[in-house]
């Protein structure tokens, strides 16, 4: 009798550290310049934006946008993931594709840039925080490609 309890406190357990992140942090995305490292574009149209530990990221320039709300703006994009190895004809064997979303204001003088991450995630735990550079570098990317940059100075 004595022996389930001990058993499920232990589940319990393991599902707590599961769940907190404790047990272990996923991978970091890196900024093209984190790394000092160009890829070339994919399929010759999509601009290298980014790469962790299993992929390769890209930004598609016709699907960026941006919209002013206020004093808020609002950026965004689609961005793919390639994984898996080539294919035999050159392209990546696996291709995600997931959004970006980031919204940027103006507080005592200083530009505040929010994001969402990467929309929908990978299966793997990954933290906005832990990849800032990343993010901060593709925030720009996108406000130039659609014009916005110059406006947030």
């Amino acid at each position: 009798m004595k022996k389930k309890p001990v058993w499920m406190g232990i589940l319990l357990v393991i599902m707590l550290l599961a769940f907190s992140g404790l047990a272990g942090a996923g991978p970091k995305i890196y900024a093209p310049s984190e790394l000092d490292r160009q890829e070339g574009p994919l399929y010759g149209k999509y601009p290298f934006v980014g790469v962790d530990d299993a992929s390769l990221y890209y930004l598609d320039p016709t699907s960026c946008y941006d919209s002013i709300e206020g004093d808020k703006a609002i950026l965004g994009a689609l961005i793919y993931a390639t994984g898996g190895g080539a294919m035999p004809g050159g392209g990546p064997a696996k291709l995600g594709k997931c959004t970006v979303t980031f919204t940027t204001y103006s507080k005592n003088g200083e530009r505040v840039i929010e994001t969402d991450g990467l929309v929908p995630k990978s299966s793997k735990y990954e933290k906005v925080e832990d990849s800032q550079e990343f993010y901060h570098s593709l925030f720009w990317t996108i406000a130039e490609t659609t014009g916005i940059a110059r406006d947030l100075d």
